[in-house]
C-alpha cells in the first residue's frame, strides 16, 4: 500500500470466487475461461458471461472506513435487494464447522490451538424467486471464508468476542438481516462449551435503501456518471485489461478495442505477446535460452503487440510509465502499456 502498488489476483477466477473475494478489498480480479461461459478456454467470448462477471463487481470501493467493501455501490448497479420486502428472507446456514483455534483466557490456553465449533444461521434477503446465478443467492463460502480470516488474526481472548466479531463481519453484507452465532471449544470437558449470539442489522444506514428511497439513490448515481465523467475517472481505480495473444488474430479484435477505446471509465490496457508469443515459447524451449533472454523477448513481443493496438484506434495512447497513464486518464484518453522501458 505504501508503495501504492495495485493488488489482486488472477488465475481460473469463477463467478463463485467473487463474492468471496471481494471482502479482501482486491485491486483487480482477472479472469480468461469464465468469460467464454461454460466452453472454458477454448471457446469465444460470451456477452452473458462477461455481463454476469461485471454485475458482480462493484465499479469502485470505499476510501477508508472499517468495511472492506462499499456495498452501497453495488445497491445503486442494482446488484443488492432491498427495493421489493414481500420476497422475505432465506435461511443460509453453516453447521458442524469445525477449525483449529487460538483461543482462552487462561494461561494454558495459550501457546496452541484449541478445536472450536461454528454454527452459524444468516438470515438473507431474497432478490429474486426465481434465482439463477451467482448474482441471486449470498454464498455460504462468504461466512466459511470469514470465520477462517477472523481466526488467522490471532489468539482471541472470550468465545464471546469471537462470535461478535463473526457475527460482525456477516453483517456488513447488507443482504444480511439477521445472523446467529454459536461458537463451542470442543476440548474442556466431556460436552462442548461456548456461546450462542443472534445479532440484527441496527441501522439502516449500514444496509440497502430501499423503496422510493433506494431509487432516489440510484437515479443521483447514474446523473453523477453522466455529467461529471472526468470525476469519475479521476476517482475510480483503473481498470487493468489485458488483451492476451490469442486475440491479435480474432475476427472481433477490432469491436473490442473500440469498446475499450470509447469506456467511461478509466482503463489500461495490458498488451500480451500478440501474434509472437508461441514463437518465443518455442525458441526458448528448442534453443535453450536463459530465462533472463526469453523474459527480454517476451516483452519485445509484447511491446510488438501493444502497437498493432495503438494502430486500431485515436483514442489509445502509448504509456511507458505511471506518470504516462496518469496523463493519459486525465486527458481521457486509454493508456496502453509499452513494457519495455
Amino acid at each position: 500500500i505504501s508503495l501504492g502498488l495495485m493488488v489482486g489476483l488472477s488465475g481460473s477466477l469463477e463467478a463463485p470466487d467473487i463474492p468471496r473475494l471481494l471482502p479482501f478489498a482486491p485491486d483487480f480480479l482477472g479472469f480468461r475461461g469464465a468469460l467464454c461461459g461454460h466452453s472454458g478456454r477454448v471457446g469465444s467470448i460470451s456477452a452473458e458471461a462477461v455481463a454476469q462477471i461485471r454485475d458482480l463487481i462493484p465499479e469502485a470501493s470505499r476510501v477508508g472506513g472499517a468495511s472492506s467493501v462499499d456495498y452501497r455501490l453495488l445497491a445503486a448497479r442494482g446488484y443488492s435487494p432491498g427495493t421489493d420486502p414481500t420476497l422475505g428472507t432465506d435461511k443460509i446456514f453453516v453447521r458442524d464447522f469445525v477449525l483449529p483455534v487460538q483461543i482462552g483466557a487462561y494461561s494454558f490456553e495459550h501457546g496452541h490451538t484449541q478445536k472450536v465449533r461454528f454454527d452459524v444461521i444468516a438470515d438473507v434477503l431474497q432478490v429474486t424467486d426465481h434465482p439463477e446465478d451467482m448474482r441471486h443467492v449470498f454464498s455460504y463460502d462468504i461466512i466459511m471464508d470469514g470465520i477462517r480470516t477472523i481466526v488467522a488474526r490471532g489468539h482471541v481472548q472470550l468465545s464471546e468476542a469471537l462470535a461478535e466479531q463473526v457475527a460482525s463481519y456477516i453483517l456488513e453484507n447488507p443482504r444480511v438481516v439477521r445472523v446467529t452465532v454459536r461458537v463451542e471449544k470442543l476440548e474442556l470437558g466431556p460436552g462442548g462449551v461456548g456461546v450462542e449470539i443472534e445479532r440484527k442489522r441496527q441501522s439502516a444506514g449500514r444496509g440497502v435503501a430501499s423503496g422510493s428511497a433506494g431509487r432516489k439513490d440510484q437515479s443521483a448515481v447514474s446523473r453523477a456518471r453522466q455529467e461529471r465523467p472526468e470525476a469519475i475517472r479521476r476517482a475510480v481505480k483503473p481498470a487493468v485489461v489485458k488483451l492476451g495473444g490469442s486475440t491479435a488474430d480474432a475476427a472481433e479484435m477490432a469491436d473490442w478495442v473500440a469498446a475499450l477505446a470509447g469506456s467511461k471509465l478509466p482503463i489500461v490496457i495490458v498488451p500480451g505477446g500478440g501474434r509472437f508469443a508461441d514463437q518465443v515459447r518455442e525458441t526458448q524451449i528448442y534453443m535453450d535460452f536463459s530465462d533472463t533472454a526469453a523474459h527480454a523477448m517476451a516483452i519485445l513481443a509484447m511491446e510488438q503487440f501493444a502497437q498493432i493496438i495503438l494502430d486500431r484506434d485515436e483514442r489509445l495512447e502509448p504509456a511507458r510509465s505511471l506518470e504516462e497513464m496518469r496523463r493519459a486518464l486525465d486527458a481521457g484518453k486509454v493508456p496502453v502499456w509499452l513494457p519495455s522501458s
